[in-house]
């Protein structure tokens, strides 16, 4: 009996190590460059979180970070974080232009800009990333200008915030 009860064990840690995480968590870094005026964002994801909150909208499977990835992910993605990320200053809304990506291991690293704005003494910030997907959804924004580093915990109950700079 002692002999099977080893082998169950290793089976469970292979399977549970298969299975989705136990939190959903995205992470925004906002940074306004001095230099150009040009806001600059990061977005990470979990992957797997990434694609599922997609494929509910109808698209299909992107194999992200995969030899067979989707030729259209890149524009999938850019529409899905313009339409679920969005920032304000002085009531003028910041407009987000895909830079890039990169797929590592599990998480998914997006690249935005803005065009040129004035230094904004307040953001105001929405971030509906995933929220509709997932109840326990935590989306942490962090913003940083000139040295000063401010942050947000937004959720599905409270999705937007402001940052204030001094």
């Amino acid at each position: 009996m002692k002999y099977l009860f080893l082998p169950l064990i290793l089976l469970g840690c292979i399977c549970s190590s298969f299975s989705p995480h136990d939190f959903h968590v995205s992470i925004t870094e906002v940074e306004q460059n001095a230099e150009n005026g040009r806001f600059e964002f990061t977005v990470k994801i979990f992957t797997d979180d990434l694609e599922q909150a997609l494929m509910t909208e109808g698209t299909e499977k992107l194999l992200l970070g995969e030899e067979m990835e989707h030729e259209q992910a890149d524009t999938y993605l850019t529409k899905y974080v313009q339409k679920r990320l969005l920032l304000t200053c002085a009531e003028t809304e910041i407009d987000l232009v895909f830079i890039g990506k990169e797929v590592e291991l599990d998480a998914t690293w997006m690249y935005f800009e803005s065009s040129v704005i004035p230094i904004c003494p307040e953001v105001s910030i929405q971030s509906f990333l995933l929220t509709d997907v997932f109840e326990d959804q935590q989306n942490i924004i962090k913003a940083r200008r000139e040295g000063e580093r401010k942050s947000l915990i937004l959720h599905r109950d409270q999705n937007s915030g402001v940052i204030t700079w001094n």
